[in-house]
Formats: C-alpha cells, sequence, structure tokens
C-alpha cells in the first residue's frame, strides 16, 4: 500500500554487488518501493572505487556525489567500512535529508554511533532478527522536512564542485495530460476543481497565462535583465523597446510597476504578494498573452554576498498569490485572470529541495480546492481560476510533481476540453 503522505521521490543504496547484507538489501530495497513508492537508484562501490587505478573513471564517482547530495534518501551499507564512512562523510556534508546506514553486526554500528546521534544518519543492525521494524522510525523524517533542513549546502562548499549529470528538458511545452481533484477519494467519481497543468522548461515560451508569478526577495528588487533567473526573464520580457529595432535600449516597464506598488517599504513580509499589470507594448503581453504578473515575496537575503534562502510558508505564499489575483479581478469588476503560472517556489536561488516544495504546493493547492468545492460562497479563494500550472525545470521536477498530485487525489485528466481520455 502506497504512503499517500510521504513527500520523497528517490533513494540511492551504496552497496557492493556481493555484500554480506545482499539479501537484506534486497527486502529493504523492495519494502521502500512497495510501502512509500520510492524510485531506486545503485551505486556499486567496486565501479566507483576499483581496486586497479587504471580502471578508475570520474563519471561513476561523480553520478553517485549527485545521488548523495539531491536524492530525498540514501541507505549505506558498511561491510565496506572505509569506503562507506567516506560515502557517508559525503552525503553529511552536502545533505541534511536522512540517511540510513545498515551494519552487518552490532559491533560496526557502536564505531560511529555517537557521531550521528544528532542528526539524521540512523544505524540499524542488520544482523538483529526484527531490524526491519526500524525502517518506519527513519523513514518517518521524510513527512516532516524542515525547509531550512532540506537545502543542500553544496553552493557553501565552493571546494568541491560536482557537474550536475541531469540536464533540462530541450523543449518548452505543456505536459501531455492535466490534473484534476477527485476530493471524494471514489475512483469512479467525477474529478473537479481548477485543472492542474505543468509546463516543462523555460518560462519564456509560456503562452496563455493569465497571471505568471514572480518568486521574488523581500526587498522586491528584480533581477538584472542579464541575469538568468526567473526573475530576469520576466523582467526582461515585461520591458517595453525604446525606438527602433535596432535599438537595443529598453523602458523598464515591469520594475518601474513594481518599484510604484512597493513605494516606501524596504522590506516586506515572506507571502506578500504585489500585482502588476503587464504594458500592451511589452513581449509579455504581446506573445505570452500574460494580463498581470504577481510578484511574491518568497525568499530572504541570507548575510552580503551570500546569495538567498527559502523563506518557508509555502502553503501562505501559493494562497497569497490567489488572493491577490481576486482583488485584482475585483477591480476591474470581474474580468479575467482566470489561470496562473507557478515556479517551484524557493527552488531556485532560495535552495530549497524541489521535491519538498513539490510536496508542500500540492498540499496547499489540494486545501484550496477543497476548501472551495466544499462551500464555494464561502471559500473564494480560487474563484474563476479554471487553470494552475507549475513548471518542471528538468526531468526529476516533473516525476516529484506528477507523484505528489498522484498521492493527493489528483486524477489525470485531457489537457483540453473534448480531447479523448
Amino acid at each position: 500500500m502506497t504512503n499517500s503522505t510521504l513527500s520523497a521521490g528517490r533513494c540511492v543504496v551504496v552497496t557492493t554487488r556481493e555484500s554480506r547484507l545482499k539479501a537484506q538489501i534486497e527486502a529493504l530495497v523492495s519494502h521502500l518501493q512497495d510501502t512509500y513508492s520510492m524510485i531506486i537508484d545503485f551505486a556499486y562501490l567496486e565501479e566507483i572505487f576499483p581496486p586497479d587505478e587504471e580502471d578508475h573513471e570520474p563519471e561513476p564517482f561523480d553520478q553517485m556525489v549527485h545521488q548523495l547530495i539531491h536524492n530525498q534518501f540514501a541507505v549505506v551499507d558498511l561491510c565496506v567500512t572505509a569506503d562507506a564512512f567516506y560515502v557517508t562523510g559525503i552525503r553529511h556534508a552536502l545533505s541534511n535529508a536522512p540517511t540510513l546506514l545498515l551494519a552487518p553486526n552490532s559491533d560496526t554500528s557502536t564505531i560511529a554511533n555517537a557521531r550521528f546521534t544528532q542528526t539524521k544518519h540512523s544505524y540499524i543492525d542488520a544482523s538483529s532478527p526484527n531490524w526491519m521494524d526500524q525502517i518506519p522510525a527513519v523513514v518517518k523524517y521524510l513527512n516532516r522536512p524542515r525547509e531550512a533542513e532540506y537545502q543542500s549546502d553544496l553552493r557553501a562548499t565552493g571546494a568541491f564542485r560536482v557537474t550536475p549529470l541531469e540536464k533540462s528538458f530541450e523543449t518548452s511545452k505543456l505536459h501531455e495530460v492535466a490534473w484534476q481533484l477527485n476530493a471524494s477519494g471514489n475512483p469512479v467519481a467525477k474529478a473537479a476543481g481548477p485543472k492542474i497543468v505543468i509546463w516543462e522548461y523555460q518560462i519564456q515560451h509560456a503562452k496563455d497565462f493569465d497571471v505568471w508569478v514572480n518568486s521574488e526577495n523581500t526587498f522586491m528588487e528584480m533581477a538584472r535583465f542579464w541575469d538568468r533567473s526567473v526573475s530576469a526573464q520576466i523582467r526582461k520580457l515585461g520591458s517595453v523597446r525604446r525606438g527602433a529595432l535596432n535599438d537595443d535600449s529598453y523602458k523598464d516597464a515591469l520594475g518601474l510597476a513594481l518599484a510604484e506598488k512597493v513605494g516606501t517599504q524596504s522590506q516586506v513580509p515572506i507571502g506578500t504578494v504585489f500585482m502588476t499589470r503587464t504594458d500592451d507594448a511589452s513581449t509579455l503581453s504581446s506573445n505570452n498573452k500574460v494580463s498581470h504578473v504577481a510578484h511574491l515575496a518568497a525568499v530572504t537575503p541570507k548575510k552580503v554576498g551570500d546569495g538567498f534562502s527559502s523563506g518557508g510558508e509555502i502553503d501562505k505564499c501559493v494562497k497569497s498569490v490567489f488572493e491577490g489575483m481576486r482583488g485584482e479581478r475585483r477591480r476591474q469588476r470581474g474580468r479575467g485572470l482566470h489561470s496562473v503560472l507557478f515556479p517551484l517556489i524557493g527552488s531556485g536561488d532560495g535552495g530549497a529541495h524541489a521535491a519538498f516544495v513539490a510536496h508542500q504546493m500540492v498540499i496547499s493547492l489540494k486545501h484550496l480546492i477543497t476548501q472551495q468545492l466544499a462551500d464555494p460562497k464561502k471559500h473564494r479563494t480560487l474563484e474563476k481560476v479554471t487553470q494552475i500550472g507549475l513548471i518542471a525545470y528538468q526531468r526529476s521536477h516533473l516525476d516529484f510533481l506528477r507523484r505528489e498530485l498522484a498521492n493527493n487525489d489528483f486524477v489525470e485528466v485531457p489537457l483540453r476540453s473534448g480531447d479523448d481520455a
């Protein structure tokens, strides 16, 4: 039976092909797949650290490190003590997500137990008769991650550079299916509420969403035109060319509109939203068909020169965007603003793990839609909203979102009305 509350997607198992714990690891892997629907990656130490130095290739090592950093759960086989503790050190240094250290006997666990008593690196003696009964106590941390602990510390480790192996999508498009909430839980019941769609890859190619969400810092300072962030892309698309086509100067229409809304406020709380209308002469309006941008305070600055961190409160952020849309719609006397496109809030420069953000955003959407379906006159946050878009920049983001939607009673529906199911 699938655990519908689990937010994790992938587990890396670090072992050897002929480990003394092979039978236990096979049982554990089956349990993680069947009970928690985890995707399992294997890293075999004899291939990563071959006995003959001439056989060493960097790719298996880089791939293992990537998995140790980004996978939401890890299992390390302690039979090969030196290599296993080296691997554990990488995991401990570069990820705050939980790890299970599987020991072949009780003596192994006493070697390092004291080192990790204050961390989510748990030891299990696989020679004990009821060792599998201890698994839920380790996996439970995945259900209640604190956002600050769900961030990789890789950004602060400049001397240890690993090139991400996962590439972004090559083309931008809507995912081929949409989702709607089946609030009753009855598989034959009709789904209802706004459609959830996933936009794959770059936001600048998205069209026909009335509102784009700009995940911004609490100082409401948009990124510069030439930066690579979503904020920079939105700002550039929202600008207006000053002169002829060969004139490469622009009026910062969106940045000026935001500054006017913010006024004299130097910093705003997490979850604050400012709605700005796009200039009719901008690419954002004419090509992307975006009428408004919801500037959302979602990340907070660290020390000077040290970037940003996710501000948390994702449920508040999601709700604030819809309330901002509703307020703007009322000012326009009920016209427009039926669709919105969200990034994975705080998972870019904010550093929050995409799996955690996907979980929190889907839970928030489920809560709002459930309220609306139960009493639409009382709960009007999603009033007139028909489509909610979520951006998946790469394959893992898509996997996280699809898993969370499926685990939270959203069912697949045709992308467009009238399409065959």
